[in-house]
């Protein structure tokens, strides 16, 4: 029987074309797990001034006459694809050979690591399952970061911080993260309750936001000593039990967007609502029917929301609620929006759909320009075990 076997490590510089910047590896150690058919290696990027790295595997298994062995699969957290920071920060990899060779034997086993280096791009991070993903904006590059993220209702991303942020509906204001700049394992800031729905927060402030579906809005001053406030009642909003979906803040206004939840027969009763952050200057700035999804574009005073009792219909406004438009109508093999994503740099929206508001068997990330024009699917999940609602452009 064929047995995997590793027998060493090469590093060499990056051969990027001209226009790229070739960033030197160098520490690197290799650990070879033959049983279990991965391999660890660890490195260095030489720093660059305001740069990350893009990091290509190479494998051979001829001592470098060719390199045909396929690297296409590394364990979740791996330094590896664009985004890796160059600043000699010890990084590691670790190439999944079970699933790209699996069987494979050779005595000449050499991995050569490509680094160029370029300006961080902006990029989309997304759950499925209990997955968490990041991909290029178009689609591309597709890679397994993290698991641990089934039940996940929101996700949103702080570039100022490096972080992603996450709710799930079991844990209520318990709030995930994941730190996009190091990697590693899911994360946990403590809360308390059930019926978590969207998070938000203010890196101007240090201020996190959190709703409940049954409970209101909740606020965390500190996340180190402080515990979480209602700032917002369900009676506040009566007859909404609570709120749902994403929630936005606004740190320029310093206020706090968010939808409410009803269960049973409302019209028109949940809309969108907005606070002040200490929950002052409560009002209603739309009527609206259910939906989950809600975006902002604070620089253009932009709202995109989901609308229609299937969360079918995609509609853009004012942040005041005035100028109402619908832009796209979702049609095909999935027609439930969860949840919206704005991407300031290029004016488009991502969006996470569903097969219909009962079936989450599929999930699908799809973008369109700001006007609706130009919709496309980004990326489908099929069989899904376990169902997690989060999308978020992480802008640079």
């Amino acid at each position: 029987m064929k047995r995997f076997w590793f027998a060493g490590l090469l590093s060499l510089m990056s051969v990027g074309g001209a226009l790229a910047e070739p960033v030197s590896v160098y520490d690197v150690s290799v650990t070879p797990d033959n049983p279990n058919k991965k391999v660890t290696v660890q490195y260095r990027l030489g720093e660059t001034t305001d740069h990350f790295a893009s990091v290509a595997v190479n494998i051979s298994s001829n001592a470098g006459e060719s390199w045909t062995v396929p690297a296409n699969t590394f364990y979740p957290g791996s330094d590896v694809g664009s985004g890796v920071p160059a600043d000699g920060t010890l990084r590691t990899l670790v190439w999944d050979a079970r699933a790209d060779w699996n069987n494979q034997f050779s005595t000449q086993m050499i991995v050569k690591l490509d680094a160029t280096a370029s300006l961080l791009q902006s990029q989309v991070y997304f759950t499925s399952g209990n997955n968490l993903y990041r991909m290029n904006l178009d689609g591309g590059e597709l890679m397994l970061l993290a698991t641990g993220v089934a039940g996940v209702r929101s996700l949103m991303a702080d570039p100022a911080s490096q972080m992603l942020y996450m709710t799930k509906w079991d844990t209520g204001t318990t709030i995930y993260f994941y730190d996009v700049a190091q990697g590693g394992s899911i994360g946990m800031i403590g809360g308390t309750g059930s019926g978590g729905q969207g998070v938000a927060y203010d890196a101007s402030t240090g201020r996190f936001f959190c709703g409940l579906y049954y409970g209101g809005l909740y606020t965390l001053t500190d996340q180190g000593t402080a515990s979480w406030q209602q700032i917002v009642s369900p009676a506040q909003i009566s007859p909404l039990g609570g709120i749902r979906g994403n929630i936005f803040c606004l740190p320029s206004q310093q206020q706090v967007f968010f939808r409410g939840s009803y269960n049973g027969s409302c019209d028109q009763c949940q809309g969108i609502w907005r606070a002040n952050y200490d929950g002052s200057g409560l009002v209603k700035i739309m009527n609206g029917d259910a939906g989950n999804a809600l975006a902002l574009d604070g620089d253009n005073l932009r709202m995109f929301f989901c609308d229609g009792p299937n969360m079918d219909i995609i509609k853009r406004s004012s942040l005041d609620g005035s100028g109402v438009s619908t832009i796209y109508t979702l049609t095909g093999a999935y027609t439930c929006c969860t949840a919206i994503s704005y991407d300031d740099g290029n004016d488009k929206i991502y969006l996470y759909l569903l097969k219909n508001t009962s079936d989450g068997s599929a999930a699908a990330i799809a973008r369109m320009n700001a006007d609706g024009s130009a919709f496309e699917i980004l990326y489908e999940a099929a069989s899904l075990s376990t169902t997690a609602w989060g999308v978020a452009v992480f802008a640079r």
